[in-house]
């Protein structure tokens, strides 16, 4: 794994053109999809994961240049029905990941909890 915030190691694995065959790019971040072009070899591809912001600034003329394939990947499509359906089957006990607890009139504090994860992991509000 590159940390696209590490210049160091974006420009060691940038040398000659690029490094990787395939780099998978999970956060969305415009410095970090720049940094996936750089590393990626020519005739190379680059899988999307992250969504990050829109608009977004890709880097086309280094991909056109370096005949990169670009791959998009939406991380979950059945997934979500099948978890409601352990989680009613009792399957899979959601307890363990749970770092936060909040009553339904509490919403707002629960979701900026949520959004911090210095706080929580995952927050659960209760309507009962």
């Amino acid at each position: 794994a590159v940390d696209a915030s590490d210049r160091v190691a974006v420009a060691r694995y940038g040398e000659n053109r690029g490094y990787f065959d395939v780099t998978l790019e999970a956060s969305g971040a415009e410095a970090a999809i720049e940094s996936s072009i750089l590393v990626t070899r020519p005739g190379g591809v680059v899988v999307q994961i992250g969504m990050g912001k829109s608009p977004l600034n890709f880097p086309v003329a280094q991909m056109l240049v370096k005949e990169i394939s670009w791959k998009g990947s939406f991380r979950f499509i059945d997934e979500f029905d099948v978890a409601v359906k352990w989680l009613e089957k009792g399957i899979i006990d959601p307890r363990p990941i749970l770092s936060g607890n909040y009553a339904y009139h509490d919403i707002e504090a629960a979701l900026k909890a949520a959004s911090d994860k210095t706080q929580h992991s995952k927050v659960l509000v209760q309507f009962s």
